[in-house]
């Protein structure tokens, strides 16, 4: 899920020597035009501007480029306008060579049924793993970003109605039950193939997640990722919106039937939500 310690996961993964990941975080090809616009961008800095694209992933601690990734690039550019085949997305990871990869696209959590069957029938040995957010801090993730990204006034958190319009659009209520988005995969994923994670427990015990993840995907968890400490957390100084009490009113009052109903599928942490906004 949106929101949920993605970016985590694919530090984790990317810096791993078991891994090859793409050397852009989210894909996006099954839910916008590929490439889109973010990794369009990316394409035309390793093409035109290559030590500036190096600076840039040093700064955000990326791992460097090497030809693999720009072979990557050209693939992901002859793509264009081609429309979603899975043959072709496939072969987008030919470059792995005998590692392991994957796609680590939030967005994906919110795919049509029809487009998840038809993926698990062409890659029936694909592994699913979703991470999970207490439904409520989640979604206020999101308004903050929204936020800082200037697509949200601040007024509309000030505002129950508005922000009950915004939590009613359908991009963002896709996002924001759990339960519909893991029922939806596991209906075609077979069940030791599609795993969740919480966050909670990413805060709390990075450790034993890192290694569960790990072993979950076939990697090594006694192999380091680089430089990475399991608990690094690139986002932790992201400026974040404050929760008013008429904000979190608005917000259990649109997801408490969700927060319960993660309770009772997932158990765990999801337990604690329910007695955190006292439902």
């Amino acid at each position: 899920m949106q929101k949920a310690g993605t970016g985590w996961l694919f530090d984790q993964l990317q810096h791993h020597p078991d891994f090859w990941m793409p050397p852009a975080k989210e894909l996006h090809y099954f839910d916008r035009d590929f490439p889109d616009k973010g990794l369009a961008e990316v394409i035309n800095l390793a093409s035109n501007s290559p030590a500036r694209l190096a600076r840039k992933r040093s700064r955000l601690n990326w791992r460097p480029l090497d030809d693999r990734d720009f072979a990557f690039f050209s693939d992901a550019e002859a793509c264009r306008g081609r429309g979603i085949d899975l043959e072709q997305y496939k072969s987008l990871f030919r470059h792995k060579g005998e590692l392991l990869s994957g796609d680590v696209t939030p967005a994906y959590s919110t795919l049509p049924e029809h487009l998840i069957e038809q993926i698990v029938t062409q890659i029936p040995h694909v592994k699913v793993l979703l991470l999970l957010r207490d439904p409520i801090s989640r979604a206020w993730s999101e308004i903050s970003m929204a936020h800082r990204r200037g697509k949200l006034d601040i007024g509309t958190t000030r505002d129950p109605e508005e922000l009950r319009l915004y939590l009613d659009m359908p991009g963002v209520r896709r996002r924001s039950f759990g339960t519909e988005i893991y029922s939806r995969w596991s209906r075609h994923v077979p069940p030791d193939q599609i795993r969740y994670f919480f966050l909670d427990h990413i805060g709390s015990e990075p450790d034993r997640v890192r290694r569960d993840v790990l072993l979950f995907l076939g990697g090594d968890p006694a192999k380091s990722s680089g430089d990475l400490d399991a608990a690094f957390n690139r986002k932790s100084d992201q400026h974040k919106l404050e929760l008013t009490p008429l904000a979190k009113g608005v917000l259990v009052e649109h997801l408490a039937s969700e927060v319960k109903a993660s309770a009772a599928m997932f158990g765990g942490p999801a337990v604690d939500w329910v007695k955190r906004y006292g439902l």
